[in-house]
């Protein structure tokens, strides 16, 4: 199913006024690195637009060109012409998929799949070396992130003498996102905002690690109203525990399944509620506006992972659509 043709002539204008501004600071670029943070929301702002259109195979091509600027943003992808030259090309490549947007067919899917490989191999190749100091490593890039799941050869090769192993990084990794997790919980002006913000940050590392247990108990916490003690205490007791470094890989599995069931177990210890009207349980006015910035939130971290097609997403941008509407009510 495709948007309807006035959506498409929208994203058509659109797209090719962000795919300008794209160009434009990519081909200033030439004696210093690019304004990466603007670069990157426009690409950002591109790939939410193409998500709407439902056309199979624009999405995923958009999603490309944001991981390519996030990596250079982040400083993990290294700015050079060889690079520049190669944007440029697949900014080239996204203007030829924009103009077939209202005739959308199997050519557009191909040459869809040609942007997201070309775009793919660019950020392969311009991979900035590996950290091997004292300071914040560069946040790893999944294999599966960087060209689409459709039995293509894949670009990506195993270093043959890599400087640090996977697993010496992600206990590296999750232990800063875990410190700045029990930083923000433990304050005394404790408004819970920024313990959740720390801890979507720490279910982003898990998860490109694909340490799911972590990454989905970070997230559930980070949902949680975080008001009681208990719940404070078991975001301090997670953080404490993702940053004990003695704990052998086996021994830290077991914890968090631990702490998977604990924190499962108080939720479900909640007292239930008896039967009240259905207006009361709706957001409204204030409160749905907060609850319109966490599902934003929340859907930053599916751009952020390429997941938009999932059924997650789209069940966030249809709350999302309804809470825009209830917040305007009393």
């Amino acid at each position: 199913m495709t948007a309807p043709t006035l959506l498409l002539e929208y994203f058509g204008k659109e797209a090719v006024e962000y795919l300008g501004r794209l160009e434009h600071l990519a081909r200033s670029a030439t004696g210093a690195p690019p304004e990466a943070a603007t670069m990157l929301a426009q690409a950002r702002a591109l790939h939410g637009s193409a998500t709407l259109t439902s056309l199979e195979g624009l999405p995923e091509a958009t999603a490309a060109l944001e991981r390519l600027l996030r990596g250079v943003q982040e400083g993990g992808v290294q700015w050079d012409d060889a690079l520049r030259a190669q944007l440029l090309d697949g900014l080239q490549g996204l203007r030829g998929l924009v103009a077939e947007v209202g005739g959308w067919g199997a050519a557009a899917r191909r040459a869809a799949h040609d942007v997201v490989v070309r775009l793919s191999q660019a950020t392969v190749q311009a991979l900035a070396a590996p950290v091997t100091g004292g300071g914040e490593g560069v946040r790893i890039l999944p294999i599966a992130r960087l060209y689409p799941d459709d039995g293509a050869p894949g670009i990506l090769h195993r270093a043959a003498t890599p400087p640090t192993t996977v697993a010496r990084r992600f206990r590296d990794e999750v232990a800063a996102a875990a410190a700045a997790v029990g930083a923000e919980s433990a304050r005394l002006q404790h408004d819970g905002e920024g313990t959740r913000f720390a801890l979507r940050l720490l279910a982003e590392v898990a998860d490109s690690y694909g340490a799911a247990s972590i990454a989905q108990l970070a997230a559930r916490m980070a949902r949680a109203p975080l008001a009681t003690p208990d719940e404070r205490e078991a975001v301090l007791r997670l953080a404490a525990l993702l940053q004990q470094r003695a704990l052998s890989e086996p021994q830290l599995a077991q914890a968090v399944r631990e702490a998977v069931a604990r924190f499962a177990e108080g939720a479900q210890a909640e007292p239930a509620a008896g039967i009240v009207p259905i207006e009361t349980l709706l957001y409204r006015g204030h409160a749905a506006l907060s609850r319109a910035r966490e599902v934003r939130d929340a859907l930053r971290g599916h751009w952020h992972r390429g997941t938009l097609a999932e059924p997650a997403a789209h069940a966030l941008f249809e709350e999302l659509s309804e809470l825009l509407d209830l917040a305007g009510t009393a």
